[in-house]
């Protein structure tokens, strides 16, 4: 008998505010979460769980913005005879094996120089085994620009120099594990109309001293409100690294007999499709 479990959550939290300044600005604390589980059982067995949490403070005149977010994917290896073509037992492994591991922590402070001019800096870390990076870590300084700023459209651009440490799973003998890059972004939101909206946010990174060692991490989703507590949300999150890292794959003769390992780069671009019921408390 086939036997399929699917279980598919999402939160999002928002606190209250604490206060208004006299632009109608929204000031204090604010706190966005959203935790995502998937789980199935029968002819496949997987388990996975996402978490992103945004929580920000707006004072009159600057702005701080801390996000953590994790991704795990678990699956179990596929099942396996032992015997004779007539005469045999089927082997099955129930324990899950983690398939993707992905972490981030990263937080950044905003402060006014004029209506549309500001100066920012902040940290972020990240681990992304699907990618091979055991770990990075960014410092970045930098200025940006408001363009637009009210109900309707949000934009704004900022421009950087980071310090960069990433650490590969296969260390790589092409690049250095401390170096400097350039770092560009974008923050735009548009309400579309008085249920839907859309943002992107999209960061820019090259190595100041190869600007062809270069990546990008976008995220864009359109979100319409149902009612005042559900939401319906769907988001595409694409990931590009020119120079990605190695990987071990297998070697095996034409005739599919294994004889060893031999090392590749990974793909340049990984992209993450999500559908989310939003539930606001």
């Amino acid at each position: 008998m086939r036997f399929f479990v699917a279980l598919s959550l999402t939160f999002c939290c928002v606190s209250p505010v604490v206060a208004q300044d006299q632009e109608g600005k929204k000031l204090g604390w604010s706190n966005v979460a959203d935790l995502g589980l998937v789980l199935t059982t029968g002819n496949s067995s997987t388990s996975t769980f996402s978490l992103d949490e945004k929580l920000s403070y707006a004072w009159t005149n600057a702005d701080f913005n801390f996000r953590a977010g994790a991704l795990r994917v678990q699956t179990t290896d596929d099942p396996f005879a032992v015997g004779a073509e007539d005469d045999f037992d089927v082997i099955e492994d129930l324990t899950r094996e983690l398939d993707t591991e992905r972490y981030y922590l990263n937080g950044n402070y905003q402060r006014n120089i004029s209506e549309g001019f500001f100066w920012t800096g902040g940290a972020g870390w990240d681990r992304d085994t699907n990618a091979g990076i055991e770990n990075r870590t960014v410092l970045f300084i930098g200025v940006g620009n408001t363009w637009n700023n009210n109900e309707r459209t949000v934009f704004k651009t900022d421009y950087n120099i980071t310090f960069t440490r990433r650490v590969d799973e296969i260390p790589d003998p092409e690049r250095d594990e401390k170096f400097s890059e350039l770092r560009l972004a974008w923050d735009y939101r548009q309400q579309i109309s008085s249920h839907t909206s859309f943002d992107s946010d999209l960061i820019f990174f090259a190595v100041v001293s190869d600007l062809s060692d270069n990546r990008f991490v976008t995220v864009n989703a359109i979100t319409t409100q149902l009612n005042d507590m559900f939401a319906l949300r769907f988001s595409v999150d694409l990931r590009y690294q020119h120079i990605p890292a190695f990987e071990e794959i297998d070697l095996e003769t034409p005739e599919g007999l294994p004889i060893g390992e031999v090392v590749v780069r990974k793909k340049k671009l990984d992209t993450i499709w999500k559908f989310s019921f939003v539930v606001t408390l």
